[in-house]
């Protein structure tokens, strides 16, 4: 009978053991799909939405002088070529930027309107962007930032306007807030707002560039106006000189220059020239429409990068491109992006490790003192908070990845910092897998009342937790508070 016992109790035991390991098991798989389920989700969400870059035939008028005027009069830049198939010869559609910005005023974020009149005799530079954007309005801004900042000190005369495409949105409250990010001289760099559909139209008919609502399908979380990358470069007459990718760091680099007086200012690019009826490519019909026509007759084309508009290597392109910017340019933006219910959840998931930690130490305590159904309690509320944190954890980096396209909060310390971060970070990473397994392991010697088993992994099982709970507060505090 003993023999059986013995026998009956080492099945129970091993299936107890398989249970542990079924349980861990199936805990992770949850996070591995989860996982997947976010990656999957980023790459088709930048593969099916469509760029807020997108550009227009209007951006092929006028390019720092480049020349680009002409190729616009002659087809070659910045065309919208209609399907031949569709019957007729292509009608190629040109929209061209009017020789002078026409008169504006416009609600300034700070208070007050701010115009064409309070520009004149100076020269200046023109974005234009939404604060909810998740592509490449903040490339945009940021460019913005640091044309601001190379210039102000050695050109005091050069202004800068950020007109938002989004207004319904953006009142002048939103962009006051957007705005403080980036820390402009206030009288130098202005940030408009207005009527939704007046600005929008000036933007097209007074810049030339492409602006338009998206709308059905395409309008997502992010994404909800589509619109130029470029800046425009308008001379102290209110002539718009010139066009730069704000994507492009070359192209940046290059307006720096000019408005540093070390590359010649732009002139006004020359009248179109027209040729005569029957001179030109035999079958090719060429539309003009003048600017005041509606925006919503302009279509994206390739004038932004000079190739064929693919807008999922543009989404891409613009998330590859982004995170060359500086850990504490990307931080930024995600507090920017994000939520507020969002950004608090970092904050929640470390106070669940703090309370984990509290927990585990009070379950040790309690057992040394032998009192076994306090320690239980503890132990089983430990592992009931960090499961919850788990939750927040995922959900923390869904929001990253679903507002911010990111896949986890880049370290904004210094170098030496960094080495301490990482050093803490990997172990923490590789010993959080195991505690599920750890833990329930532990649970399952605890409730078959194998008391000596439970007490040899416990000694293993606590240090570990205690390691993963503990770090997990260390490095929110590295990330968030005391980076150094």
């Amino acid at each position: 009978m003993q023999a059986g016992g013995e026998r009956n109790s080492t099945g129970r035991q091993r299936g107890m053991s398989r249970w542990s390991v079924v349980v861990g098991t199936v805990l992770w798989a949850v996070v591995l799909t989860w996982l997947l389920i976010l990656r999957s989700g980023t790459e088709s969400g930048s593969e099916d939405r469509p760029t807020d870059g997108a550009s227009t035939a209007a951006d092929a008028s006028v390019d720092g002088g480049s020349g680009d005027g002409e190729q616009a009069a002659s087809g070659k830049s910045g065309a919208t070529a209609a399907d031949s198939s569709q019957g007729g010869p292509p009608t190629i559609t040109l929209n061209m930027a009017p020789p002078t910005i026409p008169d504006f005023s416009f609600e300034e974020c700070m208070g007050g309107t701010f115009g064409l009149e309070d520009l004149k005799g100076r020269p200046w530079v023109a974005s234009f962007v939404f604060t909810r954007c998740v592509l490449t309005c903040p490339q945009i801004t940021l460019a913005m930032k640091k044309l601001h900042d190379r210039v102000i000190e050695e050109n005091p005369d050069v202004m800068f306007v950020t007109f938002t495409v989004d207004a319904e949105y953006d009142t002048a409250d939103v962009l006051r807030k957007y705005s403080e990010a980036y820390e402009p001289d206030r009288s130098r760099w202005k940030f408009l707002t207005g009527d939704a559909e007046a600005i929008r139209q000036f933007i097209v008919s007074g810049f030339g560039v492409y602006v338009k609502e998206n709308i059905g399908e395409s309008r997502r979380p992010g994404l909800e106006v589509a619109h130029s990358n470029r800046v425009v470069l308008v001379d102290p007459e209110g002539a718009p000189v010139g066009k730069f990718l704000a994507t492009n760091d070359a192209e940046m680099a290059r307006l720096a220059r000019i408005l540093l007086g070390r590359a010649p200012f732009p002139e006004p690019s020359p009248p179109v020239r027209f040729l005569p009826p029957g001179s030109g490519p035999e079958g090719v019909e060429i539309e003009i429409r003048g600017q005041d026509s509606s925006f919503e007759s302009a279509g994206p084309s390739a004038a932004d990068d000079g190739g064929p508009t693919d807008v999922r290597g543009d989404a891409r392109a613009a998330d590859d491109d982004f995170r060359r910017h500086s850990p504490a340019e990307r931080a930024a933006r995600i507090d920017r992006l994000l939520p507020g219910w969002a950004r608090r959840l970092p904050t929640v998931n470390a106070l669940l490790n703090a309370t984990a930690t509290v927990l585990l130490l009070s379950g040790w305590r309690a057992i040394r003192r032998g009192r076994r159904v306090r320690h239980r309690n503890f132990m089983v509320a430990a592992f009931a908070v960090s499961v919850l944190f788990l939750g927040c954890y995922l959900t923390s980096h869904w929001a990253l990845q679903h507002y911010a396209s990111e896949r986890g909060r880049p370290f904004t310390g210094g170098e030496p910092a960094a080495r301490l971060y990482y050093a803490i970070l990997w172990p923490h990473v590789v010993l959080a897998a195991a505690v599920p397994f750890l833990a329930v392991r532990v649970f399952m010697h605890a409730f078959a009342q194998r008391w000596d088993r439970h007490r040899r992994l416990a000694r293993w099982t606590l240090p570990v937790w205690l390691y993963v709970s503990v770090t997990g507060v260390i490095i929110y505090w590295m990330l968030y508070g005391g980076a150094f």
